[in-house]
């Protein structure tokens, strides 16, 4: 037996040191103190632990990631909330991942380990791993309790698929074709367009967007976590991002091909970055159904670097997927075919997951559809005044903007971004364009989507001295509002996509008086197409050359609403208000446009709608979307006579107010604030709301509102936040009320809003306590309560 040598010693450290790092910062001479503390007066047979052959496993990356998952593995199990049956114990793993040390020493050198010494060296690693990560996992992603089950799974076949599988080696040569490789992909993606501008260095003006984990839809633990980009594949190697269109999802796949190396992933420069768009794939796989995901892979890394074909061969690539090395963007899954995506979906989270799992594989799409199967999901998040700023003064570095603009600017987008408008960086850079072109921006969203509209399809152009188009030609179509309102009708109700030849014939139609010479009419109608696919961001081309669509669906909404509030009566534009979902911006457009440009019929189309609630409250029935209709023909409004006949609809059998709680926090606070507009409501709410009131004051006093937004119980926030302005004196006495009911009706009342759990015991406890004392002595029991119906 021999004491452990210092080659060991220093083996050792280095091994734990790059692992440790992987995760947080760490200081390389702390580890060293920590090993040869750990190993000191540790006997081993040493012959051959400290050789070439074993020193050689430890640095292996298939080693080194198992150890990476392990960890992981480890600590999340240990979280509270964690409820999986372990397949891989301590000792399973230690007894594994020795085997797999022994047979590989063997292989390469016909030596033999001894088996128990290799277990004991490994157990007194995984030791100093526990004392220096385990209990301290910077991981933004421990709070996603809802998620840690599913993906611990996840790691765990892993781990499993890791130690069944032989280690690949990469060849030299490949290094060098991957080292070649890499800097003509990031020289490719270097640059970038910005819109009205031009191509410039993606790190000069990009700003990273926040990404949030997506929750299921059917969990009401929905405290959603924003995760920093680094943290990508923290917890699954197969991610979704999604988001709306403009929001950067393709620009933050390309700056990845520049910054991969900087995610929080151990042995992130040895990956194999590879950048592809999935309506290729789509494309080619209808053609030649043999076509793989491996022939995609190695003609998209051909095709977007022009790297020599002859060196990125199949086994190259083979070798890299076998090893675990490959990191792979597939961008754009919305632009396939609707009928295809859920087909190529498939195919490549099959592919991947029988492939090796330390593959990372990351997919992007539009928030609306099909969204990927894969184990996280993560949305763009809407753009904050914040990243509004620093874009601002990116573009100020370039001498694209002026610095004493920034200000005046910023205080304008403020209340877009409050009335989530302006979501999205492609916005921001319309929105620049048109500021330094009119030194303003619109008061209003209707006069934005205006200015929008003139800026992208009109004024830009005639100044560009470098378009090919005949501008005469078209001038009178694509001016013409009628044009894009008429072809908003072909596109409704949800901006589907238009076959080209229906627009042809469409604009035949409405223009076959302004020119008299039909051939002269469609090369105008051509010209105006062509035009619109490569020139303008507002009526583009869709998932080919022979459909199109507007831009975005909100363009498309803001057409048809001008269209349908000119053609439509009263109890057509009802009707039609019906066919549109509670996301929709129809409700809100027209409202805004009747009242800007047409006020008499504006006040005649609201009292229709008045007139209808009437009746339709006397039925006592609800109705998600008439909610709505009513929530944006009260907030657009500010004649008294309208605010007296809702308030009386709020404070009647009826209860207005509580039938509303899917709406969000801000759709509350506008309530809320048209309620108090026409008397203290206070009376009313205590004479019509009082189960409401009791449960708001019970809840109020043990959670902060922040809980609340996330959690969004029952009622919703419409009672909270006009209770908020009740004087104490009132909400003292519902608490009174409460507690002499709180034996009786609390669980009841619970119940009711979708909250079950017994807590009537521990109150029995408490029953001589004041009010105060009665509540905190619940509050424990009632997370706990909370915590199991959120589990379901």
């Amino acid at each position: 037996m021999e004491i452990v040598s210092s080659i060991l010693l220093s083996i050792t450290s280095n091994f734990i040191y790059d692992l440790a790092k992987s995760f947080k910062k760490v200081n390389k001479k702390s580890i060293e103190q920590t090993v040869s503390h750990s190993f000191e007066g540790l006997e081993l047979e040493l012959f051959n632990l400290d050789s070439g052959a074993f020193s050689t496993f430890l640095n292996l990356y298939s080693t080194r990631v198992i150890f990476v998952d392990y960890i992981k593995y480890n600590a999340f199990t240990k979280s509270s909330v964690a409820s999986i049956d372990k397949k891989i114990t301590k000792e399973k793993f230690l007894d594994k991942i020795s085997n797999a040390s022994l047979q590989y020493v063997e292989d390469i050198s016909d030596k033999k380990l001894n088996k128990i010494d290799v277990k004991k060296y490994f157990k007194t690693i995984l030791e100093i791993l526990e004392k220096k990560l385990i209990n301290d996992l910077p991981f933004e992603l421990m709070v996603l309790h809802h998620q840690i089950n599913k993906l611990l799974l996840n790691i765990e076949d892993r781990i499993i698929d890791t130690l069944k599988n032989k280690p690949i080696d990469i060849k030299e040569e490949d290094e060098e074709t991957l080292k070649e490789y890499v800097e003509m992909l990031k020289e490719v993606h270097k640059k970038n367009h910005v819109y009205g501008i031009d191509r410039i260095d993606l790190a000069k003006f990009y700003i990273l967007p926040e990404l949030r984990v997506e929750v299921e839809k059917t969990s009401l633990r929905a405290i959603a976590k924003n995760v920093n980009w680094t943290n990508l594949f923290a917890f699954s190697n197969l991610v979704s991002v999604i988001g709306g269109p403009g929001y950067g999802k393709t620009l933050f796949l390309k700056y990845l091909t520049q910054n991969y190396t900087k995610l929080n992933i151990y042995g992130s420069e040895a990956l194999l970055p590879i950048y592809c768009n999935l309506k290729d794939f789509s494309q080619k796989s209808l053609v030649e159904r043999s076509y793989s995901i491996e022939d995609f892979l190695i003609d998209s890394m051909v095709s977007n670097t022009g790297i020599d074909c002859s060196k990125i061969t199949k086994n190259f690539l083979k070798n890299y997927l076998a090893s675990g090395k490959c990191l792979i963007l597939f961008d754009a899954l919305d632009e396939v075919e609707t009928v295809e995506r859920e087909r190529i979906s498939n195919v490549i989270v099959t592919f991947f997951k029988y492939s090796n799992k330390h593959n990372k594989v990351c997919l992007t799409t539009r928030d609306r559809g099909l969204i990927p199967d894969t184990p996280i999901v993560f949305s763009v998040c809407p753009v904050t005044i914040r990243q509004v700023n620093s874009y601002l003064n990116k573009m100020v570095s370039l001498g694209k903007f002026h610095k004493e603009d920034v200000p005046i600017f910023t205080s304008q987008c403020e209340g877009l971004i409050k009335s989530e408008f302006l979501t999205n960086f492609l916005m921001v850079a319309l929105m620049v364009s048109i500021y330094k072109a009119e030194r303003e921006l619109p008061d209003t969203k209707i006069q934005l989507y205006e200015k929008c509209t003139e800026y992208i399809a009109r004024r830009r152009e005639l100044k560009d001295k470098k378009v090919r188009f005949n501008y005469s030609l078209f001038r009178t179509i694509i001016d013409n509002d009628a044009t894009f309102e008429k072809l908003s009708e072909l596109s409704k109700r949800n901006n589907k996509e238009v076959r080209r030849t229906q627009i042809v014939e469409l604009l035949t139609e409405v223009y076959k008086k302004r020119y008299l010479d039909e051939n002269k009419l469609l090369d105008a109608i051509e010209e105006f197409l062509d035009f619109c696919a490569e020139r303008t961001d507002l009526y583009v081309q869709g998932s080919d050359e022979s459909h199109y669509k507007f831009f975005h669906r909100s363009f498309f909404e803001y057409f048809y609403a001008n269209l349908i509030v000119k053609e439509m009566t009263n109890e057509q534009l009802l009707d039609e208000f019906t066919h549109y979902g509670e996301d929709s911006e129809i409700f809100e457009n027209c409202f805004s446009i009747l009242r800007k440009n047409n006020y008499d019929r504006y006040i005649e189309f609201v009292d229709y709608i008045f007139d209808e609630v009437d009746k339709f409250i006397s039925t006592g029935e609800t109705d998600l979307i008439f909610l709505r209709i009513i929530y944006h023909a009260v907030v657009s409004l500010d004649e008294e006579y309208f605010e007296e006949r809702f308030y009386t609809w709020c404070f009647s059998p009826f209860k207005l107010i509580t039938r509303m709680q899917r709406f969000s926090s801000q759709e509350s606070r506008a309530i809320t604030n048209k309620v108090y507009a026409r008397r203290n409501c206070e009376d009313d709410l205590i004479k019509y709301y009082s189960e409401e009131l009791m449960l708001c004051a019970l809840i109020d006093d043990l959670f902060e509102e922040s809980y609340l937004t996330s959690v969004r119980l029952g009622f919703g926030y419409l009672i909270i936040a006009v209770s908020r302005k009740m004087s104490d004196e009132k909400m003292k006495m519902i608490k009174s009320e409460l507690y002499e009911l709180m034996t009786e009706s609390v669980t009841k009342l619970l119940t009711k809003y979708d909250i079950e759990f017994d807590w009537r015991l521990e109150l029995e406890e408490d029953i001589s306590h004041d009010f105060d004392t009665v509540f905190k002595s619940c509050q424990k029991k009632y997370y706990k309560g909370l915590n199991l119906v959120l589990e379901k």
